[in-house]
């Protein structure tokens, strides 16, 4: 393995996660959808 790429050479020793489902499933609507409505669909998405 390159050592470069190596994890136990790494001084930080983490993994970041982005969820993009909710821009992913939304480029698929036919007509762009407002701002404040995709924020309402987000902060509903997180409650469950």
């Amino acid at each position: 393995m390159n050592r470069r790429h190596n994890s136990s050479s790494s001084k930080n020793n983490f993994v970041r996660i982005f969820e993009v489902g909710p821009r992913d499933g939304l480029q698929n609507e036919k007509t762009q959808v407002p701002t404040p409505i995709k924020v309402e669909f987000v902060n509903r998405l997180s409650r469950t």
